[in-house]
């Protein structure tokens, strides 16, 4: 009941809280801070991961490691309710550092967890116990570095649960939920491709690259092609099909890719983020040149698409600042560019899939919901006949269209 009181005037702020000074500032836009979800065990680890239950759409679940090699510790999940942001509803403690989380898009209770060791995990977070219901082993095979990214794969041919991991190893694998254990399968192995390479010879002739962020196409019927960020800097397209080729390269970034966003709506356009600082947006046809540069003047966290809009997308900077971008309203700079947390770096974003709202986490072991006010998530809006996400894209390729004018002049000039 006290926890109710106390968190009754944040739960009417994020249901009906609107910034009305958006009216009056076209072009500009504001966070505002609503929960922060923290623990006593939490507070020693950086959070890794944040991902949203796909079936109660106030729960998430978060991830704790360390990105420093030499501060490697015991790891920690912990499941939220936005309902009850003073404890988690669950709590899982691993061997080895999280690095990454991710829920089943339909069966929800099933968690899988990738670790600083090369493990792979699945939990059952019903039964509320430490133990994993599956582990990859040394003896089954798992990763021998750490895994940056675990995605679950939904399969309707086969009946069979599976997702994918990558790894500083070099290794996409796909794991397989048999009875009894984890089955690996290796998708691809990467490797560096040198500069003037096309991405059709053969990728086994040079060293390995690692890998450090995946993404899979959101559109239907290409459910199996996938990007990967390296530590070289490239990013690759693949196939499930193909395990000894890439699709595409893209020479992306002069540091590590730490993120891939496939935007929601747009079935040809992703995001990618580095250590170097930039945000870049690619056209998927166009792997020599970027569409759109965006410098952010220090290490991006993380980055990714809103699910509600083609043209809108946030950042989180060491600098504990959030980015919100939203390219039909402004082409160059962010709508809104808020410091949220002090003293501590942003490492993840996520954006809630039905509500107007974003969590974030910090290297402080602390994740902080944020509300987008109205101009940050302005959408199309269709009349009769009109379909929402044509219009969508529409937008999009205008902005695209008009970011290639400007290209071309200046290669005349």
């Amino acid at each position: 009941m006290v926890n109710q009181n106390m968190f009754e005037e944040v739960a009417m702020d994020f249901k009906y809280w609107d910034d009305a000074s958006d009216a009056f500032r076209p072009g500009e836009g504001s966070l505002l801070p609503l929960w922060k979800f923290a623990s006593e065990k939490s507070k020693r680890r950086q959070v890794t991961s944040i991902c949203w239950n796909p079936l109660y759409d106030d729960m998430f679940a978060v991830g704790y490691g360390s990105y420093e090699f030499l501060k490697q510790a015991s790891g920690l999940i912990n499941i939220y309710s936005l309902k009850n942001p003073s404890h988690p509803e669950y709590t899982f403690h691993t061997e080895s550092g999280v690095m990454c989380v991710h829920f089943h898009p339909e069966y929800a209770n099933l968690l899988a967890v990738g670790c600083y060791d090369g493990t792979v995990l699945v939990y059952d977070v019903r039964l509320k116990k430490d133990e994993p219901i599956y582990q990859a082993s040394v003896r089954t095979g798992k990763h021998n570095d750490p895994v940056w990214q675990v995605v679950w794969q939904v399969d309707e041919a086969q009946k069979a649960l599976h997702f994918v991991s990558i790894s500083s190893d070099g290794n996409v694998n796909l794991w397989t939920l048999t009875k009894s254990e984890l089955i690996p399968e290796c998708l691809m192995k990467l490797r560096v491709v040198k500069a003037g390479e096309t991405s059709e010879e053969d990728p086994t002739a040079s060293g390995p690259a690692g890998g450090c962020c995946m993404d899979f196409c959101k559109m239907l019927g290409q459910e199996s092609i996938y990007l990967v960020g390296t530590e070289e800097g490239a990013i690759h397209r693949c196939s499930k099909a193909y395990s000894s080729q890439y699709l595409s390269t893209y020479v992306a970034h002069h540091l590590a890719v730490y993120a891939v966003s496939w935007n929601h709506i747009h079935p040809n356009m992703f995001l990618s983020s580095s250590a170097d600082w930039t945000i870049k947006l690619w056209d998927v046809h166009d792997s020599k040149r970027a569409v759109m540069n965006f410098d952010l003047n220090d290490s991006i966290g993380d980055v990714a698409w809103a699910p509600y809009s083609a043209t809108v997308f946030a950042a989180v900077t060491d600098d504990g600042r959030v980015h919100v971008f939203d390219l039909a309203q402004n082409k160059l700079l962010p709508l809104c560019s808020q410091k949220v947390v002090k003293k501590a770096k942003l490492t993840k974003l996520v954006f809630n899939p039905k509500q107007p709202i974003v969590l974030v986490g910090d290297d402080k072991g602390a994740v902080t919901s944020l509300k987008l006010s109205p101009n940050l998530r302005i959408t199309s809006k269709p009349e009769k006949g009109q379909k929402f996400d044509d219009l969508e894209i529409a937008k999009l390729d205008a902005v695209v269209e008009i970011a290639r004018k400007s290209d071309a002049d200046l290669a005349k000039h």
